[in-house]
């Protein structure tokens, strides 16, 4: 058995995306003054998704879903939404066409981290809009660290920007989120359906993503192929054309990976990602309500699998950059993100650059327990609109065409954008067949103590198997007491 290594987390690996078709009637350019009530609907069938071809023009990637979608698991529910302004501001098919004279020649403040007037994805999308619409764009630059907090502060001095990113943080983003529903069309297809149910409280919509974007990131594992096939060793694509995808065989391959001459090892999973794929949490997150997912099997399954293939030396303690170069780590969790041209330089302090050359790997969906229901870990990242912003129908106009993946183009925003697509069409239509899981823990912890969920994430994987249920017992004050503070926040926002 090989030595277990240490080292430092790869910062930025965001949990997921999905494409989920949000289908409605077009009301053209109705002024009347009839509610119109909008039904966010799940269905727990067992269709496939499409061919997973991409739409022509955009970044448009994957399947039409086939209609699976989560606040946590798959569940039928119903959340109905008043939409009758917002349909008139951006009628279907015409979305730009009726913007009102005075939002034309406006000014949108986007609150980010990202310079999306020169960042190389996103450049030409504002200059479009901009042109489009007649509204101007104006980037807030707020530091990722500490982002809610100084909008918070931004808020309560008059000083509120337009539009926000929520960067996995619902409900901690309700603190500074107003209704979007009076200023987008939740009938459009644009709109992820996930994502907009998931940031739906009692009818009004917080936060929103897009339904095909790039910034709706697709989950999934990366592994190396390359070597794997060099040393004969079955990959996880040979495993999945045999329908035969599963955490015992990405054990397999771990093992098989770890016993190559030298100084290799089978790769880095995320033990919450693992849960995620079963359709599990430490808190969960179903119609509306938030609650604790200790004592649920599939968790203390998860976590087991995860301290058996570390406890044997399959597992490295993180994403290590060198050995991934140097292809001495067979897998290792990650999004579409790192495909994207702009993604942060992959490096550890004192090292050099790590060029990751996407020819020598595969991209595949996350495993499920063998004969049981997989599902795609998700990202909850999101875009919304801020209190007090005092201009909410641009704000409105924006998020509709920046979350709209059909106004980017694939080549500009993707590094070696024909492997990529093949890639991320691929794990998408997977995942939208199996069914999305978005996981609150962290936001809700968060709202205990910033540093609860990293801290209880790693005693999890330090845990042998024998002790996972014990310990996870002992977890189970902490996932009430994070699930509680996430309610009493929502009740506050109804």
């Amino acid at each position: 058995m090989k030595k277990r290594i240490l080292f430092r987390a790869l910062c930025g690996l965001l949990a997921f995306s999905m494409l989920f078709s949000f289908a409605g009637c077009d009301k053209g350019n109705d002024e009347s003054e009839e509610t119109s009530i909008i039904e966010i609907w799940e269905d727990d069938s067992s269709n496939a998704g499409g061919s997973g071809d991409s739409n022509s023009g955009g970044t448009s990637q994957g399947a039409a879903s086939d209609g699976k979608t989560s606040g946590g698991k798959n569940n039928s529910s119903t959340v109905k939404v008043d939409n009758s302004e917002g349909e008139k501001l951006q009628p279907i098919g015409n979305p730009y066409g009726s913007i009102p004279s005075d939002v034309k020649g406006s000014t949108v403040k986007f609150a980010t981290w990202i310079d999306h007037k020169s960042n190389v994805e996103t450049a030409q999308v504002i200059k479009n809009f901009e042109s489009k619409t007649g509204i101007k764009v104006e980037i807030v630059n707020v530091a990722q660290s500490g982002y809610m907090t100084k909008l918070v502060s931004m808020i309560a001095s008059n000083k509120a920007p337009d539009v926000f990113v929520d960067n996995t943080e619902f409900p901690v983003s309700l603190k500074i989120a107003q209704p979007v529903n009076n200023y987008i069309n939740s009938k459009d297809s644009v709109w992820s359906k996930s994502h907009m149910k998931y940031g739906t409280i009692n009818g009004k919509i917080y936060v929103v993503n897009g339904e095909n974007v790039c910034w709706n990131f697709v989950n999934g594992l990366f592994f190396n192929k390359k070597v794997a096939e060099e040393n004969g060793i079955k990959t996880p694509y040979d495993y999945r054309n045999e329908n035969n995808w599963n955490w015992d065989t990405m054990r397999q391959y771990m093992k098989d990976y770890t016993s190559i001459p030298g100084e290799y090892y089978g790769g880095y999973i995320a033990v919450d990602e693992l849960a995620k794929s079963a359709g599990t949490s430490l808190v969960k997150y179903n119609n509306g309500t938030f609650s604790s997912g200790i004592g649920d099997s599939n968790l203390t399954k998860a976590i087991q699998v995860y301290a058996d293939i570390k406890k044997n030396g399959y597992m490295m303690d993180s994403t290590h950059h060198v050995y991934l170069k140097n292809g001495q780590q067979g897998l290792f969790t990650g999004t579409s993100w790192q495909l994207m041209r702009s993604a942060i330089n992959w490096r550890d302090t004192g090292e050099d650059e790590v060029k990751f050359d996407i020819d020598n790997f595969g991209f595949i969906e996350y495993p499920g327990p063998k004969g049981g229901k997989t599902y795609a870990p998700q990202c909850t990242r999101g875009y919304g609109i801020c209190k007090g912003s005092s201009n909410p129908k641009g704000a409105g106009y924006f998020l509709r065409w920046f979350l709209d993946g059909t106004n980017y183009d694939f080549d500009t925003v993707y590094k070696k954008p024909a492997v990529a697509k093949e890639m991320i069409n691929r794990v998408k239509a997977a995942n939208n067949k199996n069914g999305y899981y978005l996981d609150p823990t962290q936001n809700c912890m968060t709202l205990v103590n910033e540093k609860l969920y990293s801290t209880t994430i790693g005693e999890l994987k330090e845990v042998d198997t024998a002790q996972v249920a014990a310990v996870l017992s002992q977890k189970s004050g902490v996932c009430n007491n994070a699930a509680k503070k996430a309610n009493n926040l929502i009740k506050s926002s109804k």
